[in-house]
């Protein structure tokens, strides 16, 4: 692994929360990365510790624009960026710019795009939670959402050139369907530029190889 020294904070963050009483997980692309034998570029944490916990444990000044009314502490340690979320439940919004209420496990796999993202994985106890079955999906090469793919889709229309990017980095098929007409909807939507960002990283990637 070369991002040994965040891999090493990393485990020392959720040792952290693991002696103050909470569940603690790496989670998202580092855990997928991992599986499939790269290394990863960042780890996001998830935990069962409300968000003034975890801001009391690491009392360190909030980075960037993500905020805990998102239920996320993120902050700089060491020269990197350290993402810790609570537990969310985002099943009764209806916009994912509106504030997710406190959730668990169950609740906060399901707000994930991809079951392969969805794997949560602490490195000390080597507990592994995969409700979703995303290990399974990503030995089978398949990218699937975690609920319906219209409703994963029409929540956030960015996913659908994440699922391009992804399905051409990582040679998987697709377990959904994604037309024409979803494309030209999500570059219509106010969405339309962090789908042009999307698409920008998958031209990169194309000419990387």
């Amino acid at each position: 692994m070369e991002n040994i020294k965040d891999f090493v904070i990393t485990k020392h963050l959720i040792s952290v929360l693991n002696d103050a009483g909470f569940e603690a997980f790496i989670v998202g692309g580092a855990v997928r990365d991992m599986i499939l034998g790269m290394s990863p570029k960042d780890f996001d944490l998830v935990t069962s510790a409300p968000i003034d916990k975890i801001k009391e444990l690491f009392p360190f000044p909030c980075h960037g624009k993500i905020t805990e009314r998102f239920l996320v502490h993120a902050f700089k340690f060491e020269g990197s960026i350290f993402e810790i979320a609570s537990f969310r439940d985002e099943g009764s919004i209806e916009n994912r710019h509106d504030a997710p209420k406190p959730g668990n496990a169950e609740t906060d796999v399901l707000r994930r795009d991809f079951t392969c993202n969805s794997i949560m994985w602490n490195p000390l106890t080597n507990e592994i939670l995969d409700p979703l079955n995303g290990i399974q999906d990503i030995h089978d090469k398949v990218l699937r959402t975690t609920r319906d793919a219209d409703i994963v889709f029409a929540e956030d229309p960015v996913r659908i050139f994440r699922a391009i990017r992804f399905q051409r980095k990582l040679g998987f098929s697709f377990g959904f369907e994604i037309t024409d007409e979803m494309i030209a909807s999500a570059m219509a939507s106010q969405n339309a530029d962090r789908c042009r960002n999307e698409i920008a990283k998958i031209t990169k990637q194309s000419r990387l190889g």
